[in-house]
């Protein structure tokens, strides 16, 4: 999709059907329709003028006297009437067509709409089409939009902590002698009114995460590298984890290895060290959680973690309590009391033991998972904010297909963008990364009409480029057959082709350890 104007800042992406591969997957996205309206994915080859990508098709007839479709959205979405507006494509055949626009919210916060306890907004629009032009773009400010149901609070409180986004609709009226087909895409809320500016910003350094690091030298994973660039760019970032232990219950404290981290540092990169607070091999109940850590029951090990990193003569990233806003770690809101102060009151506390131990060369990341798991007024990763003097950077993780079961296709820029804008619209002056990301490939038994892996990475490095380019630092997740840059040959391509091979993407660390220059 093309970005372009002077005017918004995207916010949200709820749907740019990048990722659905047929009419199945469309309802399993949540998508349904009624009346006598039917709906279906198509692509765009079938229609020259219409948005890039994917968008729906829905076909009206005159057997019912209503119909419409929409999106079950059920997500905590941060918007303000006063300034937001709701934005999406519509191709029509030439001619004049109307619409209600509806969005339906949950004012009692039982995760469902309820006539009697919750709020309908409504707009009716009315567009007209020429000859020469079959797709418009809708920017509909939110303050338009009425109340239309007498039940609810009869205040527009989309948000964090007041109520979830239920649903989007788009109710058609019954057509004239004949049926009406018409096609949506990419369904958004902006900041201001859409299309947004789109220039390009000051480059964006790279990083790696591999699988090396887990026996070998942390170098290992800069020859991956190497042999990903085929020697045409050097990462500036080298990516490892380490958790409490090796191994669950053998004793022994596991700390980074200043060797090794040196060792990165002399031969020109900036290692990057994600604290894992738990031990392999125990199961949750037995993991440390949140209040063993303000409790000081591991303040011994982080006073040791602090002196390894002071050993190292340059600056090391250190990444503390990664995607807490999921529910997969210990460390998470969801396994603390739904607590996300007790997040940022942990951080603090071993911000604080680096801080008495005089350590000057860390730089701690804060970072957020780009979805919060589940989506609930007490996940707000804002909640969870240690504070400005306790952060050094902002970051995100940002997957395709990461999950477990069904893994829903996800475009770089629907799964990213939120998280990007709350950064942006609460920290500005915080250096903006991304920790980890990766796409799967598309299975055998998805059809091949939507976006590849390949298109994936695609997208990723214009967006990067564009509606997302304050982002200083990518690292890639190397891990898996699916997450390998090089799983397929049109991903390892597209990879040369639009990062490793375009100028935006920078070689080497200076850029970077600049930025991070105190």
């Amino acid at each position: 999709m093309l970005i372009q104007g002077t005017q918004a800042q995207l916010k949200f992406v709820i749907e740019d059907f990048d990722g659905i591969a047929d009419d199945k997957t469309l309802l399993s996205n949540g998508f349904f329709s009624y009346g006598s309206c039917s709906i279906t994915i198509c692509n765009e080859k079938e229609t020259k003028n219409f948005n890039n990508g994917n968008y729906v098709s829905v076909v009206r007839t005159n057997k019912e006297k209503y119909g419409g479709f929409g999106k079950g959205v059920g997500r905590c979405i941060q918007l303000d009437v006063t300034t937001d507006h709701i934005n999406f494509y519509i191709h029509s055949p030439a001619g004049r067509i109307s619409y209600d626009l509806i969005l339906q919210e949950d004012d009692d916060g039982n995760g469902s709409f309820t006539k009697e306890k919750d709020d309908t907004w409504r707009v009716h629009r009315e567009m007209t089409f020429g000859e020469d032009e079959s797709c418009k773009l809708e920017t509909i400010p939110l303050l338009t939009l009425k109340d239309d149901n007498p039940g609810g609070d009869g205040i527009f409180n989309c948000s964090y902590r007041e109520g979830k986004l239920l649903s989007i609709i788009i109710d058609l009226p019954q057509p004239g002698l004949t049926d009406q087909t018409l096609g949506f895409d990419f369904f958004s809320f902006s900041k201001g009114s859409f299309p947004i500016s789109a220039e390009s910003g000051p480059g964006c350094s790279l990083g790696l995460w591999s699988k090396e690091d887990d026996e070998a030298s942390l170098l290992s994973i800069a020859y991956t590298f190497d042999k990903i660039s085929n020697g045409k760019k050097k990462a500036a970032v080298i990516h490892f984890f380490q958790p409490f232990s090796l191994q669950a219950g053998d004793g022994r404290e596991y700390y980074p290895s200043v060797k090794k981290m040196s060792d990165v540092i002399e031969s020109g990169y900036i290692p990057m060290v994600t604290l894992e607070n738990h031990f392999p091999g125990l199961s949750d109940s037995k993991q440390p959680n949140l209040y063993n850590i303000l409790e000081g029951h591991f303040d011994d090990f982080f006073v040791k973690w602090a002196q390894h990193i002071k050993a190292v003569k340059s600056i090391v990233l250190i990444r503390l309590l990664h995607e807490f806003n999921g529910n997969w770690y210990p460390w998470s809101i969801a396994a603390n009391d739904k607590n996300p102060e007790l997040v940022a009151k942990a951080f603090r506390h071993i911000h604080a033991i680096f801080k008495a131990q005089e350590v000057e060369n860390a730089r701690f990341i804060w970072c957020p998972n780009s979805m919060s798991v589940p989506q609930e007024s007490w996940n707000s990763i804002l909640d969870a904010y240690p504070g400005d003097e306790y952060v050094d950077l902002v970051g995100t993780d940002i997957y395709n297909g990461a999950g477990k079961g069904s893994e829903l296709w996800r475009s770089f820029l629907k799964e990213g963008m939120e998280n990007y804008f709350l950064f942006t619209e609460n920290f500005p002056n915080k250096p903006i990364v991304i920790c980890e990301t990766a796409s799967r490939e598309r299975t055998m038994t998805e059809p091949k009409i939507s976006q590849g892996k390949g298109e994936w990475i695609k997208e990723m490095s214009r967006v990067l480029k564009t509606t997302m380019n304050k982002v200083v630092l990518l690292t890639w997740f190397n891990e898996k057959k699916k997450f390998l840059v090089r799983s397929s040959k049109a991903s390892s391509k597209t990879f040369t082709d639009h990062v490793i091979d375009d100028p935006y993407f920078l070689s080497g660390p200076l850029d970077l350890w600049k930025k991070l220059q105190k």
